[in-house]
């Protein structure tokens, strides 16, 4: 008779405990995430995925429809290589794909960054100095040549390559731009997974906790 009641006890003081438990941890266990968590946690990755994939039917679509030079092609080949691992990064969300992806992508924005700030200098310098060079006026022409506009062909020569220089800024403006965006979403992406996967370990941990008590 001693045993039976020592065994109830105990199966009641047991079963108090449990109940204690759920009751303290219970709505912990039981929480489902808000629309605001949801959106923090995918918003980013589907941002992502989507601007890639535009970015990569575009750059696509530029590699086979413009007819590119025989030495541009390696270059064309190695965009492409790496528009394809950015866009298989971004449909699987694997961290480590994302990782590299991170590392591709921030490599690209200093290198353009580099050439937005150092080819217009290179590009002044060198056609000034070429048509400089070759720029030479007719004799009885030089004391007019304000008021007659007179334009050598090393002048309209001068003024194209600066054309084509400007043009090329531009290119390199908006390929900034991109990186940028581009950065600013697989940083994004990065931080939403970093923050799950600090909330599941930390449910994770108070669940392993509760189970020692």
């Amino acid at each position: 008779m001693e045993m039976a009641s020592m065994d109830t006890s105990q199966d009641e003081l047991v079963n108090e405990i449990s109940q204690n438990v759920q009751m303290r941890f219970g709505t912990l266990f039981n929480q489902k995430p808000t629309l605001s968590d949801r959106v923090q946690r995918f918003a980013p990755g589907l941002a992502l995925q989507i601007f890639i994939l535009a970015k990569f039917s575009f750059v696509f679509y530029l590699a086979f429809e413009r007819p590119w030079h025989t030495k541009e092609t390696p270059f064309v080949l190695v965009t492409l290589a790496i528009n394809t691992i950015v866009l298989i990064s971004a449909i699987t969300q694997d961290f480590c794909t994302l990782i590299l992806t991170w590392i591709i992508t921030c490599s690209q924005l200093i290198l353009y960054v580099f050439l937005l700030i150092v080819i217009p200098i290179f590009l002044t310098d060198y056609f000034a100095s070429e048509a400089q060079r070759y720029m030479n006026y007719p004799h009885e022409w030089k004391v007019f040549k304000d008021f007659i506009n007179y334009e050598s062909s090393e002048e309209r020569r001068f003024r194209q390559e600066i054309e084509y220089g400007f043009g090329i800024e531009m290119v390199l403006v908006c390929m900034v731009f991109v990186i940028g965006v581009q950065f600013a979403l697989l940083n994004a992406t990065l931080n939403a997974k970093l923050d799950h996967s600090t909330r599941q370990k930390q449910v994770r941990e108070k669940r392993n906790s509760v189970y020692l008590i």
